[in-house]
């Protein structure tokens, strides 16, 4: 009995280890628990650039929104705010007259104004502004200015402005430009001292008739009219109601010196531009000629 229990013993000895053994055999070969995949890093945000564009005219104009404030939009909304660029109305940084300095220098990165307010620094801006009685409707300008001589005038404007450090984008149209005077003009000769606020060739047209030309920034205007500073101005007749002129102007003289002129024209930094990868670039250009035209 006793020899049989030994012998029980030790086959119940070899038997618990040989299936240890055959655990940990398994165990050996269990392939391990693969650890959590990483939580994937978020994607960057892309790069916003941001700009500045300041206008020649006051925000009650419709220069301002249709053009500046028209242009910043689409800007930022075709790069999908990859482009921010912030409108400001005339004044708000820099006089009419300094918008060629601020853009050239980099203090600003854009600006829609009128050629003949920057002419001291770039004679070439009166190309913009026009003849007087040279067109009557928006098409004949568009083309004479886009198309002649294969487009001509716009490229001697955009030669003339790259000499500063200034990408020339577009000029743009305001209409007509309206004599509106507070004293009555019935003849040529009734010009004969009249102060009146103009520019460009205009301006050169008034002086032949006597007329004093008087350089007056168009946010300016109403205060110069209203203090005897001018006389007239000439100005597009719609600002007779935005730029509240009613109250202080009695005349308005016809034929109108221009059936259309120009007056919306956009320009940026040249360096600011020659940055921007090419998708922008070509966005900032497109964005131009869809608000000003």
């Amino acid at each position: 009995m006793k020899k049989g229990n030994k012998l029980a013993k030790s086959s119940l000895i070899v038997i618990s280890v040989l299936v240890l053994l055959a655990i940990s055999v398994a165990a050996g070969c269990a392939k391990p628990t693969p650890a959590p995949a990483p939580t994937p890093a978020p994607a960057p945000a892309p790069e916003v650039i941001k700009w500045r564009c300041q206008s020649a005219y006051t925000a009650t104009g419709s220069a301002y929104p249709y053009c500046a404030v028209a242009f910043c939009d689409l800007a930022r909304e075709r790069s999908g705010g990859r482009l921010d660029i912030t409108p400001y109305e005339g004044g708000a940084i820099f006089k009419s007259s300094d918008l060629i300095e601020g853009v050239s220098t980099g203090a600003i990165e854009a600006a829609s104004s009128n050629g003949v307010y920057g002419a001291k620094a770039i004679p070439e801006g009166n190309l913009g502004m026009g003849l007087p009685f040279w067109v009557t409707t928006m098409d004949q300008y568009y083309d004479l200015y886009n198309n002649y001589k294969g487009g001509r005038i716009l490229k001697l404007q955009q030669e003339a402005y790259a000499e500063q450090g200034i990408h020339f984008l577009i000029e743009g149209s305001t209409g007509a430009y309206s004599v509106m005077t507070t004293k009555r003009i019935n003849t040529l000769a009734d010009f004969e001292g009249i102060k009146i606020r103009t520019f460009g060739n205009i301006a050169e047209m008034m002086e032949d008739v006597g007329a004093l030309p008087v350089p007056v920034s168009p946010t300016e205007q109403y205060t110069a009219l209203q203090r005897g500073t001018i006389d007239a101005t000439c100005f597009p007749l719609y600002t007779l109601m935005s730029y509240k002129f009613y109250e202080v102007i009695k005349y308005v003289v016809l034929p109108h010196p221009c059936d259309v002129v120009g007056g919306g024209n956009i320009f940026v930094n040249a360096d600011a531009f020659n940055k921007l990868p090419e998708d922008l670039q070509k966005i900032v250009e497109e964005a131009a000629v869809e608000a000003c035209i």
